[in-house]
């Protein structure tokens, strides 16, 4: 995330908003295994494609 009053792009913004539907900010410690996993998933399920963030050809 930026610091205010910097901002990030568009395709980032939306690719952090799909993964906070699905990852919980990091408040404590907790194992990232879980959390690598479900971001890997909703990679390769083709979530980020249309976003202008990732292509196929990148994953």
């Amino acid at each position: 995330m930026m610091r205010k009053p910097s901002q990030t792009s568009h395709a980032l913004e939306a690719a952090r908003q799909k993964i906070r539907e699905r990852v919980a900010f990091y408040h404590h410690d907790r194992l990232f295994a879980p959390d690598i996993e479900k971001i890997t998933q909703l990679v390769l399920g083709g979530e980020f494609h249309g976003d202008g963030f990732c292509t196929p050809d990148l994953v």
